[in-house]
């Protein structure tokens, strides 16, 4: 089970910054970013995190094709509530390229400080 967002991701123009709403500690998130305002092939593709705390993350995203890239936000990169402030950074033709930044804003998760106790 996966709940998955799209992100558009304009390498030439900074544009408003993109931010996806995400819940704390969820393990079923995918984003699949649209990539525009690149031209060549991308050999390799990642993700950098910056969690609220300043604490980083960076991961390793899938190229499915010259303009779509995907990646599974880690737990590790929500588990902090607050504000993530992200870029995706590609490799290829001996060249990289880093875009503008993204935010994963990260929602409170409430059950998973319940107390409560199941009835049933």
């Amino acid at each position: 089970m996966n709940s998955t967002d799209t992100l558009i991701l304009n390498f030439t123009d900074e544009g408003l910054k993109p931010s996806i709403a995400v819940t704390q500690y969820d393990s079923g998130r995918k984003v699949t970013c649209c990539i525009a305002g690149v031209t060549g092939e991308i050999s390799l593709a990642s993700v950098y995190c910056k969690k609220p705390s300043g604490s980083e993350v960076y991961k390793d995203a899938e190229i499915i094709n010259g303009n779509t890239i995907e990646f599974e936000i880690d737990p590790q990169m929500i588990a902090e509530t607050g504000t993530a402030e992200c870029q995706m950074q590609l490799t290829g033709e001996n060249k990289t390229l880093t875009s503008f930044g993204f935010d994963l804003k990260i929602r409170k998760n409430l059950l998973s400080e319940s107390r409560i106790t199941s009835s049933r």
